[in-house]
């Protein structure tokens, strides 16, 4: 019969991996126990659905206000939601092919410099006469320029005036700077049948 010498080190080994196999089944269970995780949705493609249906309702909207002889203008508002605004609310379009400006005081900063560039060409073209000789009928381009786009600015920033004013007083939202509307989008909108409330 032999006798099997234990020492300290070898029961120290055995319980460390005693301890090792209880931890990796302790573990095991516990990740058993867990209940199986949802797929997540995604909220960005619920957020697109909510938002095409109230993009294809107002514009189902505007075509009837349209339909029935009133002027409107589609736009987004300043937080990205489509709207239809009646045509006296929106003074001018940034975007479309006038001044990169969305506010009646930043038209008004425009006419302020074409006042002075006008008021350049005057002295340009008065000037020689103080001297004795003839005017200088090379600054009536640019007397003719300035002249133009200084009515043009007045009047884009008296109208956007008025609409801003209107705005207030009816409780409409701010439009965006970006004037740019997809009106194509729009429309393929109204056959969209994944679309809650969708208008066809």
């Amino acid at each position: 019969m032999f006798t099997v010498m234990s020492s300290p080190f070898s029961h120290a080994v055995i319980s460390a991996s005693r301890t090792s196999r209880s931890r990796r089944a302790s573990s095991r269970e516990s990740r058993a126990q867990l209940p199986a995780q949802p797929r997540e949705t995604s909220l960005t493609m619920v957020y697109d659905r909510e938002r095409f249906a109230r993009e294809d309702a107002v514009y189902a909207e505007h075509k009837r206000a349209v339909a029935a002889g009133e002027k409107r203008v589609l736009r987004k508002t300043s937080t990205g939601e489509l709207h239809s605004y009646p045509a006296d609310e929106i003074g001018f379009t940034p975007g479309s092919g006038q001044a990169q400006v969305s506010t009646w005081w930043g038209m008004g900063i425009l006419m302020m410099v074409m006042v002075i560039l006008l008021a350049a060409g005057v002295w340009l073209f008065q000037r020689p006469l103080w001297e004795g000789n003839g005017p200088e009928w090379g600054a009536l381009w640019l007397i003719g320029f300035a002249g133009f786009l200084t009515l043009y600015t007045f009047v884009l920033a008296r109208n956007e005036y008025r609409a801003t004013q209107l705005r207030k007083l009816r409780g409409s939202p701010k439009p965006n700077s970006n004037g740019s509307v997809d009106i194509n989008l729009l429309e393929l909108g109204q056959n969209r049948g994944d679309q809650p409330g969708a208008s066809r």
